[in-house]
Order: structure tokens, then sequence, then C-alpha cells
């Protein structure tokens, strides 16, 4: 990894959550902190009695180590961006949205070594999490329909995203692990079964190392190889892959998992995401983000639930059985929004996906508490909420609560009172 790049990120996944690796996780990426701009600034816990809030670092990692790692479901920590800083870093580790964890370290250098120092956390990473799949970008042009294009292979620019989208689509026996990459860039985390896929005859890792154009393959872990291709042979290289089936094709790889019983009756319809809703999903997070300057982020039942299929998004430890469906929620808080006695009913966002990531374009920004500004009796706003499956309603008063900078909501109207709904 020798690119002049001032910033790169990876990402790995293909490994279990448990607490174990968690705290691995944590651990290397709290290392990585150290030597590259000191502590982290800000932290966003979820698990361990943290509900995923934005807090500083200090006090929020005293309480996940004093808590210890059984809970930990997911965690963000992050510099605060300041471009004179010689580093500037951000690492987040999810393992309670999919079956699969994942932990992503990015790192903006003004030195242009960026690649270089994310070597040693990506060996120490793979090492301990026993990952076995992972992507690393930089701000290099690693333009995916460009690649495509050059290569001689017509794929609708609209149609890249749905691509990423489908490579990831079933976790038992994902594309990676039956010998397909995705899209070819200069950097690739690849596993021995992309290795040891056949192309002209030979496993790939002979066929790469018979030419020098071809990159050269890194072992990271037992479980996770890095295969760099210089950037002026890249298209090439993509083209004879292309050719020999090692590019994960949906049209021709999902049918042929259907063919083959490999994808259930269950999973024979990928979740394509549509170029509408994740337009749709940027923009709910751009507000989002410009809401968080100023405190905890609240938004409407409408737009939160507008466009939203990802069921985890509301009370994600609850999702899967102890609250009713998200469509029913939508349709419960919608009824108690349009009450003549309720003033307002809001989303507290906790935590948003990346919009840049494509692998990121089912996942919603997420809550697990719930605002309702009416004038109606406590006994009431229960009786309501009954059905949502959550954990605690409560009674705030007269005005939002003093120890919150909420972002998004209305003055409270006189003879109005606050209450919260909140999932564990």
């Amino acid at each position: 990894m020798s690119n002049n790049c001032n910033v790169a990120s990876f990402e790995l996944t293909g490994f279990d959550h448990s607490p174990k690796a968690a705290q691995a996780a944590h651990r290397i990426a709290l290392e990585f902190f150290a030597t590259h701009g000191g502590p982290p600034d800000r932290a966003a816990i979820r698990g361990g009695g943290q509900h995923g809030r934005p807090a500083a670092f200090k006090a929020a990692n005293a309480k996940l180590e004093k808590a210890g790692f059984s809970d930990l479901k997911f965690f963000e920590f992050e510099h605060e961006d300041d471009p004179a800083k010689p580093f500037c870093a951000s690492a987040v580790y999810s393992g309670h949205r999919e079956r699969m964890a994942s932990i992503k370290i990015r790192l903006r250098a003004s030195d242009g070594s960026a690649i270089e120092r994310l070597g040693e956390p990506l060996r120490a990473l793979a090492t301990a999490l026993g990952a076995d799949f992972g992507w690393f970008l930089t701000n290099e042009l690693d333009d995916d329909g460009d690649a495509l294009d050059a290569a001689g292979i017509p794929r609708p620019a609209s149609e890249l995203d749905d691509w990423h989208n489908l490579i990831f689509t079933d976790d038992q026996s994902p594309a990676w692990r039956r010998g397909r990459m995705g899209l070819l860039r200069e950097c690739n985390l690849v596993p021995p079964a992309v290795l040891d896929a056949p192309i002209e005859g030979v496993p790939l890792r002979t066929w790469i190392a018979a030419a020098p154009r071809r990159g050269a393959v890194e072992a990271l872990s037992p479980t996770l190889f890095l295969w760099t291709v210089d950037a002026a042979h890249r298209v090439g290289v993509f083209r004879a892959l292309w050719d020999a089936g090692l590019i994960f094709d949906p049209d021709a790889d999902v049918a042929d998992d259907e063919a083959n019983g490999e994808i259930g009756a269950e999973d024979k319809t990928p979740r394509i995401v549509s170029k509408a809703l994740v337009a749709k999903r940027k923009r709910l997070i751009a507000k989002i983000e410009k809401l968080r300057d100023k405190g905890e982020p609240l938004v409407t039942v409408h737009d939160f639930f507008d466009g939203n299929q990802d069921s985890h998004s509301l009370g994600a430890n609850a999702a899967d059985g102890a609250r009713p469906s998200l469509e029913a929620c939508h349709k419960i808080l919608a009824e108690i929004d349009a009450r003549e006695n309720v003033q307002a009913v809001l989303v507290a966002i906790d935590e948003t996906p990346d919009p840049s990531e494509p692998s990121d374009d089912e996942l919603w920004p997420s809550s697990d508490m719930i605002y309702i500004l009416t004038s109606a009796r406590r006994g009431d706003v229960e009786r309501w909420a009954a059905t949502l499956g959550a954990d605690e309603t409560s009674e705030l008063g007269e005005k939002w609560p003093g120890d919150k900078r909420l972002a998004g909501g209305p003055r409270v109207k006189k003879g109005m009172r606050v209450f919260s709904i909140w999932w564990d």
C-alpha cells in the first residue's frame, strides 16, 4: 500500500458479533487513535446502559469499560474535524443490525500517508476478528462506472448501487464466499475463496502471480488478503475477471443461486433499494446532520417513516418481536399525532448511516426514543402507546428536558406536556 493519499478508509465484515469481537475492535481502534492525533473527542455507544447518543469520549468510554462488552452493540469514535491537525480519525463498530458484524476505520492524514497508516490496524483487526471480506476506499479515482465503460461492459450507472447491495443480500452464503468479487478497485480485500476461483485454467492467485501488471497479493490473516492493482492496469484485469465469471453479476448469479437451491424461497427476491428511495434517504440524513450541529436531532413521524424499509431503525433491540412491524408502528404514531390534544410526535435520531457507502443504502437513520407533546394525562399516553412494545413511558414536564439540547422540536405550547417513549 504505497499510494500517496490524504483520506482512506477500510471496512471489514464476515465475522460474528460477540463480546470478544467487540472488545478486540474497541482495543485496536483506540490503539490506532493513540498514535494518530490522540484519543477521540466524541463517542456514541449503544449497549451497557448507553443508547447511542453522541457524548464526550472520556465519560462515555469510562462507562463502557465499567459495564463491560457483553451488551455492546455499537460504538462510534471520532476526532473533531480540524483541517489544521495532521491526523483526523474515526472508527465505527456495528454488531446489532445484521447477522454479520462490521468495523470501519477512516483516517485523514495531511502528509498524504493515509493508506500506509491504515495497514497496521487493518492487519490487527483482520487477525483478531477473523473477518473474511471487506473493502478499501481512497480519495483516488476509483470510479466503478468508468471502469465498466472502459472494459466494454454495459451497466447503467443507476444500477451500480443495486449491484453493491446484492453482493451482501444472502448473509448465509454471501457472494464472496462463493468466489465472487465486487467491482475491482486499486486496493481489494478478498478471502481465500476468491483467490482459489478459476481463471484461464488456474487459481486466481496463480494467475495474478504470473504477470506483474495483475498486481500483488499480501496475506493480512488466514481469512483475508489484500490484492493491489495499479490504476494503469485495472481495466484490463477487470475485463479478464468479468470474462471468467469472477465479478458478481446480479442478473446471472442470483438466477443461478435460485436454480441451485442456494437461495431459499424467502430470499428469492433480493432487497434492491430504488434510486428514488436512496435520494429520499440522503435528503433526510442531510436534514438530520444539519440539526445535529444544534443538538439531538428530532424529526417528524412523516419524515422518519416516509420511504423507511429498515425494520431495525426503530427500537432495534425490540425489532425481532417485542414491538410490532415498522408499518404498524408508523400507523400507531401517526394516529397519535393526528389527535386534537397532541401538539407533535417527534422521533429522536441516535445514529445515521453513511450516505456515501452503497453497502449502507438499506440502512435508515435509527431511533429508540419518541417524544409526544400533548395535554393528555400520562395514563392516556400509556394507553395510546401500549401496543408499541416500548420499555418505558415517562412524563418529562411542561418543557423540553433541561439536560438535553434538542434540535428540530417546536416550543412547547401552554397546557402541553412532554412525554417520552423509549426502547432499551
